[in-house]
């Protein structure tokens, strides 16, 4: 007995002890089966051979399978296959992520995302935006539908990879023939030039007067539109639909969108079973809506298409109007380059949804053009459950575009983490840096029903986001691709979000839905969703900054420096320069960048004192609009206070792993924390960073305690980090700490760390198994 107690113990102690090497060992991923060989794509002519084993759980269907491995030298490259199908007529070109094997039967519903696929049909072809990884390039013949029932053919590919040219998976969509119908059926002038209009009640606009002229005037100077305002007391909706109908119908000069802040009324679509908010009422103009007993939207027919876009700026039910003064404060800092994330997104796709991880990505390219910018929680792996403190790991370094299916909540029922904390979702509120934007497929997102509504939680949170777009009610966003088309195309989100809606409420081809009757519970998704926040923003083209300098006027003349977010200067730019005098904005002229980013601007003269600026640049193909004010000091000085200069007190940083150890969830996240302690008024601080030598990033760092900042940075074992720290007075005036140099380095847990736990349990078996003995024996007396 003693013998096999102690050999139950050793057992134990060496399981326990070797866990973690089981562990590692068990993520390997096994040699895939089969006979073929992994092949990197190379330009030439192939021969395949299709078939002969049917696989008759999806219609008979022979496949002809080619194992493809993209280094890292062809990511981003396109290639082009091209097939000759002697004649078959029922084939497709598909590319699957991982090796699949050449005897599996199911593996459409195993772990292997289509990642691309061509239409149905003779000699098809697949043009594919290539992402470093292991892939199966499938060949797949019907031939029964085809008509020739032969089970085995041989075709001719040719593959071709393209040095230039832009190309995005989702373009292939323009070439299938129902998406040529919705197309069709869209108004030829869906995107429209002209002003906006802002409509608030009296009550609401006596509260926030102040923040809203300030947001008006900047988007005037970032972006050039004139945003007109109204503000008056609505009754109802219909009084809010007449108003914005009289703005674009009966004008000499008709807005292009509305944006509704404070409490106005919000129409409801639905009927006695089940009832969510919609925009739709106020976007379409000109189309007949049928409502109910209790005033919901039953049906609406869309005769003529959707005229404007319309946005609402309001806080959660819970929450008091005067809580938007925070969202319009950092809206502000956002337009004038105070506050900064870097020009990246992140890719959120939890485990019920995981088929749209590849097409998501792929349409958010079209903004950002390289998949460097883009970050794809848990890669394009077919099974993957997001954990929440992941999914905060990330947003906490910050992004600008966050786009993901998340059940609703961000529950994470599947990885566990409820991070967010459920209906009050008081995570979402405190979260620091996030997103700028939430394009988010999650069930009730911005359900304002729910007193403490998700995305406004985001919008009047501590953190970045300014705008967040998903369902009221239980639905995705489908064929997003034709709001990230124009987004990348460089136009603002409110006209991203008219040509979505456009485009979405056609005839359906597919499920045979009409236009003219789009039923308010049985009609395709798509009516709930709506924008909160700002739609002026853009996303298309790099960031610039204007650094922070004294503007001090020498013989009537005054120069600035404009940086791009790699903090390089940027040549060639028409720079504007506004100055204010008696209250009013005067446009003082324009002038172009040199090659060291500098402008050069002769003002009028001026009597002496410091004066109001604003610079701007209104944006390129290229280059997105920047803004920024500064004070313009006229024979005279910036004056400070005793201790207003800011000074950098400390610096600190420290290496930090978040570990996530629940359901099946084992992975440790690493992150650097630096932490800065200023002294006297900081406007904005500013981490500016390097990893392994790249191209310097901008961040905010957030402030957490009275003289305290942080931020995050994500990053690997070994990798180089450089940084310093950019700080402006109260007059903008920037300061740069000392640049610093360190290497990633997390913390080693020690052998003996790690046999603590299991030691511990060995100690109370022992003591478990030393009383049951003694009980024992107590017994047996």
């Amino acid at each position: 007995m003693r013998r096999k107690t102690i050999l139950l113990i050793l057992t134990l102690m060496l399981s326990l002890t070797s866990m973690e090497n089981i562990e590692k060992s068990s993520s390997t991923l096994a040699a895939p089966n089969g006979h073929l060989s992994p092949v990197i794509p190379h330009n030439g002519t192939y021969k395949c051979i299709v078939g002969p084993k049917p696989i008759n759980k999806v219609g008979d269907v022979v496949l002809g399978i080619v194992w493809w491995h993209i280094p890292k030298e062809l990511a981003g490259k396109v290639v082009v296959i091209t097939t000759d199908t002697d004649g078959h007529c029922d084939m497709t070109v598909e590319i699957w992520t991982g090796y699949i094997s050449v005897n599996e039967t199911e593996w459409w519903v195993k772990n292997a995302p289509l990642i691309a696929g061509s239409q149905h049909g003779r000699n098809p072809m697949l043009v594919w935006r290539m992402i470093p990884g292991n892939y199966t390039l499938v060949f797949a013949h019907w031939p029964y539908s085809c008509g020739c029932k032969k089970f085995r053919i041989e075709i001719t590919y040719n593959v071709t990879i393209l040095e230039k040219g832009e190309w995005y998976n989702w373009m292939a969509n323009l070439q299938n023939p129902n998406v040529k119908i919705k197309l069709s059926q869209m108004p030829k002038n869906v995107i429209k030039k002209g002003r906006v209009a802002l409509l608030i009640n009296p009550s609401d606009y006596q509260r926030l007067r102040e923040w809203i002229h300030t947001y008006i005037t900047d988007a005037y100077f970032k972006y050039g539109v004139n945003i007109s305002l109204y503000v008056r007391d609505f009754k109802d909706i219909h009084e809010v639909r007449g108003f914005l109908r009289r703005l674009y119908f009966n004008n000499s000069n008709p807005i292009r969108g509305a944006i509704l802040v404070g409490n106005l009324p919000f129409p409801i679509m639905g009927n006695k079973t089940y009832a969510y908010y919609s925009t739709r009422y106020y976007e379409d103009l000109d189309g007949y809506f049928e409502f109910n007993e209790d005033g919901w939207i039953e049906w609406w027919n869309n005769t003529n298409g959707i005229e404007i876009w319309v946005a609402i700026i309001r806080p959660p039910s819970a929450f008091p109007i005067e809580s938007l003064r925070w969202y319009f404060n950092k809206l502000h800092m956002y337009y004038t380059g105070l506050l900064r994330v870097e020009r990246r997104a992140l890719i959120a796709v939890d485990h019920s949804w995981r088929g749209a991880t590849a097409n998501l990505a792929d349409e958010v390219l079209t903004v950002y053009k390289s998949y460097d910018n883009i970050t794809v929680m848990g890669g394009l792996k077919g099974e993957y459950a997001i954990h929440g403190m992941e999914f905060m790991y990330y947003l906490q370094s910050g992004y600008e575009i966050t786009a993901g299916w998340i059940h609703g909540g961000f529950s994470f029922e599947a990885g566990g983490g409820d991070v967010f904390e459920g209906k009050n979702h008081e995570g979402s509120r405190k979260l620091k840096l996030g997103s700028i934007i939430f394009f988010m497929s999650t069930c009730g997102f911005t359900n304002y029903n729910e007193s403490y509504c998700h995305a406004l939680s985001f919008i009047i949170g501590e953190g970045v986001t300014l705008v967040a777009i998903g369902p009221t009610k239980s639905e995705g966003i489908l064929e997003s691709w034709t709001f990230f088309w124009k987004l990348g195309e460089g136009y603002d989100v409110g006209d991203s979000f008219l040509f979505w809606l456009n485009y979405r409420f056609t005839d359906d081809p597919w499920t045979k839905q009409s236009r003219f009757y789009i039923h308010s519970l049985t009609h395709s998704w798509g009516l709930g969703v709506v924008i909160y926040g700002d739609p002026l923003l853009r996303f298309a083209g790099k960031n610039l900054y204007f650094e922070g300098r004294i503007l001090k006027v020498v013989d009537n003349q005054v120069w600035t420096r404009i940086v791009d977010e790699g903090g390089c200067p940027v040549g060639s730019l028409n720079i504007s320069l506004s100055m204010q005098v008696n209250g009013t904005w005067i446009n003082v002229g324009n002038a172009i960048t040199d090659s060291n980013g500098m402008a050069r601007f002769r003002v009028p003269h001026l009597e002496t004192g410091v004066y109001n600026a604003s610079l701007y640049f209104r944006g390129n193909k290229e280059y997105r609009p920047a803004l920024f004010y500064a004070y313009l000091f006229v024979n005279c000085d910036p004056e400070y206070r005793k201790g207003e200069i800011p000074v950098v007190e400390r610096i600190s940083k420290t290496f930090e792993v978040m570990r996530i150890r629940e359901k099946n969830k084992r992975i440790d996240l690493p992150f650097l924390v630096i932490e800065a302690t200023i002294e006297g008024t900081a406007k904005s601080v500013i981490l500016s960073y390097a990893l392994n030598g790249s191209g310097r990033f901008f961040k905010s760092m957030f402030k957490v305690d009275d003289g305290k900042y942080i931020a995050y940075i994500l990053g690997n074992e070994n990798t180089k980090i450089s940084y310093e720290i950019i700080f402006m007075d109260k007059y903008l005036i920037e300061y740069v700490s000392g640049k610093e140099t360190l290497i990633f380095r997390r913390a080693k847990e020690s052998s003996w760390s790690r046999l603590i736990l299991p030691g511990l349990i060995i100690v109370m078996l022992i003591v478990l198994l030393i009383l049951a003995s003694f009980l024992q024996r107590r017994m047996h007396r």
